[in-house]
């Protein structure tokens, strides 16, 4: 059976030991496998005391990096670079704390951070990118984690939006502790058949974020869900699912995503049904 999670940041940001500690059993009430929580700040939560509570309440864990500007490997500012590093490298311990089997995330670039690249600068860019990634994915190999690099859709990137480019940075970078994240949300922007680039991923596939078009519980939307979950099993890929929504209560999180309404009548409530719709097509 395949392993559900559930993003913290349905319920709350910013992310602090109280946060993981009024959520967490919540989470397993549902019925969630693991609960998926991100490193927004290093030691804004304990890692030690997180891995506690979720032994106890029976409760896997992934683990997400965060990119605002000010954490990007994309640019020549050394110290930007070395401090992102730094940076991910916190996190890939984090996850081995946890038992999380990946950093997930953007980790190529400042979140938000658009430009319009030179003819041919591309190459170099991402150059650039697995340059600073690789002391990151030895880093995990020694750990036991891996790197799931998500591509975003055109409004929150302009580096990796695809399938196809995220693959052009695991070729570039060359290590086999790098994987891809398959969001559907910035799939159902960007790809022209999100099932088609999942089997391009293939067994480059390290994790999977599943949320509705509106970025509300998958399943009550348009995204072609019975092709993509299809394409990810000839995939081979047999990791977790994580519901990744984000709570419109919470000031800072629904700016940050452009949340601007409930996309749900409740947290518990978006949780709880794409958990279902997800249990009842995995």
């Amino acid at each position: 059976m395949t392993a559900i999670g559930a993003n913290i940041w349905i319920w709350d940001s910013p992310i602090t030991d109280g946060a993981i500690a009024e959520v967490a059993p919540r989470v397993k009430e549902l019925g969630f496998d693991l609960i998926e929580l991100p490193v927004e700040e290093p030691g804004a939560w304990d890692p030690d005391r997180a891995a506690d509570r979720l032994a106890e309440l029976g409760l896997g864990a992934g683990l997400c990096c965060v990119m605002p500007p000010g954490r990007d490997l994309a640019v020549s500012d050394g110290e930007v670079v070395a401090a992102t590093v730094e940076y991910l490298r916190h996190c890939v311990d984090v996850a081995a704390t946890l038992g999380s089997p990946v950093v997930a995330g953007p980790m190529y670039a400042a979140v938000g951070r658009v430009w319009r690249l030179a003819e041919g600068e591309r190459p170099a860019v991402l150059s650039r990118v697995a340059e600073g990634l690789l002391p990151v994915a030895e880093h995990a190999a020694e750990r036991g984690v891996k790197l799931a690099i998500e591509p975003l859709n055109r409004y929150e990137t302009s580096l990796i939006n695809t399938v196809e480019q995220g693959l052009e940075l695991l070729e570039a970078a060359d290590h086999p502790a790098c994987g891809l994240l398959l969001d559907s949300f910035h799939m159902n922007i960007e790809e022209k058949d999100p099932a088609a680039a999942a089997r391009a991923a293939g067994e480059r596939i390290a994790h999977v974020h599943a949320c509705g078009t509106d970025r509300g519980a998958p399943g009550a939307d348009v995204f072609g869900w019975e092709a993509f979950l299809t394409a990810l099993g000839e995939a081979g890929y047999e990791g977790p699912m994580c519901i990744e929504s984000f709570t419109a209560a919470n000031e800072v999180i629904a700016t940050a995503a452009s949340i601007w309404r409930p996309l749900a009548p409740s947290p518990d409530a978006l949780a709880g049904d794409g958990l279902a719709f997800l249990r009842a097509n995995t």
